[in-house]
């Protein structure tokens, strides 16, 4: 079964194990690096994907309303943001990433927002078309070099 969960120190071991196929590593951060990095940014959360007992997954977002939000050039300040997006090499194609931003949106839904962003490398092998095919769209903007895309919850 399928959930994310708040990231436990009983548990932090196996997420930080999580890891893209070597060519993917120039789109998301690994997950020792999203965990180190939410020290820092006060407005993440940060929640691994679980089925069962066994971690597939790490997806961070951040609530750019929050006062304490460190808002990047660019950014939006009225906007929920999926910051990071992992789903273990030996999980994808399973349906975990869709499931991961169903549960992102849910997230925005309860928070009372209309509308959600995330940016993403636009390279051989990005995960645009996957965002795409979820109901992103492209804005026109670029945040440190990243393609924004934005979708109505």
């Amino acid at each position: 079964m399928f959930d994310a969960r708040p990231l436990e120190k009983a548990t932090l071991s196996s997420i930080l194990r999580l890891e893209v196929a070597p060519e993917q590593r120039v789109f998301v951060a690994t997950a020792p690096v999203t965990v180190a990095q939410s020290m820092f940014e006060p407005a993440s959360e940060v929640f691994g994907l679980w089925d069962g007992e066994a971690a597939v997954g790490l997806i961070g977002m951040i609530d750019f309303t929050r006062p304490d939000a460190d808002l990047v050039e660019g950014e939006e300040p009225d906007n929920f943001y999926l910051w990071r997006l992992l789903i273990d090499q030996g999980q994808q194609r399973q349906g975990y990433g869709s499931r991961a931003l169903g549960f992102f949106l849910d997230r925005a839904r309860e928070k009372g927002f209309a509308r959600v962003t995330l940016t993403a490398v636009d390279a051989p092998g990005t995960p645009i078309p996957f965002y795409e095919r979820h109901g992103f769209t492209r804005t026109g903007r670029i945040i440190e070099g990243e393609v924004q895309m934005a979708r109505v919850v």
